[in-house]
């Protein structure tokens, strides 16, 4: 579905005023988070939405948020800049929706996604590989959020520079 075919009722509605779903849905744009699902009927029903229903186009046109009719009636709103919407289908497909990405409408936040595997040194970092399951998804999107200054890899671990100051006695 191409942003023109959704509707927009006013052009100024910003997504992320919506109470209780406004600070997700900035989470996701901004890529703090790598999305959220909600049921279809909820989307629908609850009055609160009502100004979303009548604006889903400000999703993506504002705040570049895809969006993507999951199985089991539930609707995934996703950053594709951190996932393609072809993950995003794997995910579903594997029925992985509720474990990967966070409920929009409150509930517990998804599980953790386990930490990917270290490349082996015979892979070219520059080939593309498709995921094998919606938790691969799962692990990439958790390597690719960023990290506070503490928590990022240090290439070589400092060995290099350690060994350059290492004087011999």
């Amino acid at each position: 579905m191409k942003p023109d075919d959704l509707p927009l009722a006013d052009a100024k509605f910003d997504p992320t005023s919506l109470p209780g779903v406004g600070p997700k849905f900035a989470a996701i744009s901004g890529g703090e988070s790598n999305g959220a699902w909600a049921p279809r009927a909820s989307l629908t029903q609850l009055p609160e939405l009502e100004p979303l229903r009548k604006n889903p186009r400000a999703l993506v046109t504002k705040l570049g948020i895809g969006i993507h009719a999951a199985t089991g009636d539930k609707i995934v709103f996703f950053n594709p800049r951190v996932l393609k919407p072809e993950e995003v289908a794997q995910i579903d497909k594997s029925g992985a929706v509720e474990r990967v990405f966070e409920p929009l409408l409150g509930g517990a936040p998804a599980e953790p996604s386990p930490a990917p595997a270290a490349p082996s040194a015979a892979a070219a970092p520059s080939t593309p590989v498709p995921p094998a399951s919606g938790d691969a998804v799962a692990a990439r999107v958790t390597a690719a959020k960023p990290k506070q200054p503490a928590q990022a890899q240090v290439p070589g671990g400092g060995s290099i520079l350690n060994g350059l100051l290492a004087r011999p006695k």
